[in-house]
């Protein structure tokens, strides 16, 4: 029996930049290198933070956002009941999660030590230069940016190849 590989990783990459989503914002770096699996505060006000990396195939500087589908970033939350069964034990296996049915009807992924449960949200972006897909998987608290909890946890970046029933499921193509 023949068993199609529906996500497979490519490269991590095991850090980022933080930029403010607003150009006007100065500076619109808010960190440097941050590690991947490592809380990052942002300002107040709103803004939340794009993903900013360097394509590994060209340097080419890639922007993923994490609050809507712009930038030529596709985001998707990722739960349990909008998902096929097929894709998503390929995702509790690969990214190591857990599937909190009762709880938040969503995949999990650890915020930090203390933190509840968290839903999976991911933004894919491709490489105009080379096509390399990348892939974000993240949380976040305080989405209404209006507290001092203004914090983003990145779970993981990586260079991914979806199959293309996968990437019809999720509405990326």
């Amino acid at each position: 029996m023949n068993h199609t590989i529906h996500i497979k990783i490519i490269n991590s990459l095991p850090f980022y930049k933080a930029i403010n989503d607003r150009d006007q914002w100065f500076p619109r770096i808010t960190a440097e290198k941050v590690n991947i699996q490592e809380e990052i505060k942002y300002p107040d006000g709103g803004s939340w933070p794009i993903i900013q990396i360097q394509c590994i195939n060209d340097n080419s500087v890639l922007e993923l956002d994490t609050v809507h589908t712009r930038k030529d970033t596709q985001k998707k939350r990722l739960v349990n009941y909008d998902i096929d069964n097929t894709y998503l034990s390929e995702f509790k296996e690969i990214f190591n999660l857990t599937i909190r049915f009762k709880e938040t009807f969503a995949l999990g992924i650890t915020l930090n030590k203390n933190s509840e449960s968290a839903t999976c949200d991911v933004s894919f972006k491709n490489c105009i230069k080379c096509n390399a897909t990348y892939m974000a998987m993240y949380a976040k608290r305080s989405e209404s940016g209006r507290d001092d909890d203004n914090v983003l946890y990145i779970h993981g970046i990586w260079q991914v190849k979806l199959s293309e029933e996968f990437e019809e499921h999720l509405g990326l193509k």
